[in-house]
């Protein structure tokens, strides 16, 4: 017997780890040519100290998964169908063109993450995809996590960041009326390292509201590294440089405009589209706002929710639900 799980990111490499931990064999399917999804391009935002942004917990694990005898991996595979009952599934995955059957599956993991909203489709904010100094958040991810150890930039930094938060956020035409939560964390502690390495570098928020990270004064924190917050919605943002953002401030409903050198577009969490043939697959449903859930119980159902698939979570939250997933099926499983 075997627990299939469906993605090879955080949520599903937790779960899977966490099951041969525990003495489960597992499958391990991942659409793409690795596992380790989004958090893998992740940086570190410690600046003077650990600001808590959950990478710890990650370690050694993508090293850990591709290695362990009890992990069958299979990358650049995707599940097909699921036949059969509670423990005693078969699943019909597809590599390249190639089908294989695996018998006796005896739960069902289904960890396919979330997508970040697309350049392409921003609604009212416009900007040209190849403009240099407006970057997403998860570009500026990738940035601190390859050059974390050395200068952000080649040559001057930027003088001036604004942060544009609640990117897409509670916006029809980006299927989004709902708070991602994440985008706070991350950015305020991006916004922390800039400030750290660039004390002179001005650093704007541009915000809806502002999410609880940590316990205790943390926003008020920030106002005191010399980061400025501005309730407000954002207009549209006119590409330079320097790059003008048009916001309507909340306080007043004035339209203020101001330049910056670069422009971070804090995305949110977005519904997996493949979430779709995977809900009719392994028979799930959806949340209000297109995220899967489970029917009924996965102790009747065979089939686990984990992850950012069910909804916006931070990384320690995605860890803590893998572990408490792995452990209720190995209580279950006999």
């Amino acid at each position: 017997m075997a627990v299939l799980i469906v993605g090879g990111g955080l949520a599903g490499c937790s779960t899977a780890f966490e099951l041969v931990s525990r003495g489960q064999n597992v499958v391990l399917v991942e659409s793409a040519s690795t596992i380790g999804g989004k958090v893998r391009r992740y940086g570190c935002k410690a600046a003077d100290r650990c600001l808590n942004c959950g990478l710890c917990l990650v370690g050694d694990l993508w090293n850990q998964v591709e290695s362990h005898p009890q992990i069958q991996l299979r990358t650049e595979t995707e599940l097909l169908d699921v036949m059969g009952a509670p423990g005693s599934f078969s699943a019909v995955v597809r590599h390249a063109d190639s089908l294989d059957i695996f018998d006796g599956i005896s739960h069902i993991v289904v960890a396919s993450g979330f997508v970040e909203s697309s350049r392409a489709a921003v609604g009212a904010v416009e900007y040209s995809h190849q403009a240099p100094g407006i970057i997403t958040g998860l570009e500026l991810e990738q940035l601190m996590s390859e050059r974390r150890r050395a200068a952000l930039w080649d040559g001057e930094p930027p003088k001036s960041v604004a942060f544009l938060q609640c990117f897409g956020s509670r916006s029809l035409r980006d299927r989004a009326q709902y708070c991602s939560r994440v985008c706070c964390s991350y950015a305020s502690r991006a916004a922390r390292v800039l400030k750290h390495y660039y004390p002179d570098t001005r650093v704007v928020f541009l915000h809806m509201e502002q999410q609880q990270v940590e316990p205790g004064s943390y926003w008020q924190s920030l106002e005191a590294d010399g980061i400025e917050f501005v309730r407000s919605r954002p207009v549209t943002v006119r590409v330079g440089p320097p790059h003008t953002v048009l916001y309507e401030r909340s306080v007043d409903s004035t339209i203020v405009e101001e330049s910056f050198d670069m422009v971070v577009f804090s995305e949110g969490m977005y519904p997996n589209p493949d979430g779709e043939r995977l809900a009719e697959v392994c028979r799930l449903s959806f949340s209000d706002e297109g995220f899967l859930k489970a029917v009924r119980d996965s102790s009747e159902t065979g089939v686990s929710v984990v992850g950012c698939a069910g909804g916006p979570k931070r990384i320690e939250e995605v860890v803590a639900e893998a572990l408490q997933t792995a452990r209720g099926i190995c209580g279950g499983v006999r």
